[in-house]
């Protein structure tokens, strides 16, 4: 059911795809992993009246005045996006599956991709993920006011995370992700080795 995965967009750009994918494999989703999975993007298009002849643009668009999600269904583009990670549609399909070809094609950027829910749903079924629990995310100075109990040296360890490779708990926007935060300071010794009377997290067993 839905409400097992973590939020996800009906339409994701790429960064909510990819951070959505790591959070429920555990692995990391650049783009090409993406394309080579099948995972193919599809881009807005708008009417452009100075670009299609008037009954062209009548089959492409149909009802839909403001345009649509238009599919990149063309392993040329693909490929092309693989490579230069700089997108150009040369082919695509209306919502009426019918195909049509570009001259000279459409421009596109990284940040025009769109990936749809479902797809990217069924693909995380398929390769065996489960849903798993939110993701915990603190800035700095929470971790440390969350952590320094169990974790004394976790203000350095933080400082010094370029150097000692807790960078691998480093997110965007200033954030860290506590689990991975946890099983670093685990691994290397650093949680302290009593055990407080009530479970805690910082604290896991064995």
């Amino acid at each position: 059911m839905d409400e097992q995965w973590p939020y996800l967009p009906r339409t994701a750009t790429l960064d909510e795809a990819s951070a959505w994918l790591e959070e429920v494999t555990g692995e990391r989703w650049p783009l090409p992993r993406f394309l080579e999975y099948g995972l193919w993007p599809s881009v807005w298009l708008a009417p452009d009246p100075a670009g299609l002849h008037p009954s062209v643009m009548a089959r492409l668009f149909g009802d839909e005045a403001e345009g649509f999600l238009a599919p990149v269904c063309f392993a040329g583009d693909v490929n092309r996006l693989a490579v230069t990670r700089a997108g150009c549609l040369t082919m695509t399909r209306n919502e009426a599956g019918e195909l049509f070809r570009f001259t000279p094609g459409f421009d596109f950027t990284i940040s025009n991709l769109r990936f749809h829910a479902d797809a990217l749903k069924e693909h995380a079924t398929r390769i065996g993920s489960k849903p798993g629990p939110a993701l915990e995310k603190l800035k700095r100075k929470e971790l440390i006011k969350k952590g320094s109990q169990h974790w004394a040296s976790i203000e350095g360890d933080l400082s010094e995370a370029s150097r000692n490779g807790l960078s691998v708990a480093k997110l965007d926007g200033g954030f860290w992700d506590v689990a991975k935060a946890l099983v670093w300071a685990k691994s290397n010794g650093k949680l302290i080795d009593s055990r407080p009377p009530v479970a805690s997290p910082w604290h896991p067993p064995g």
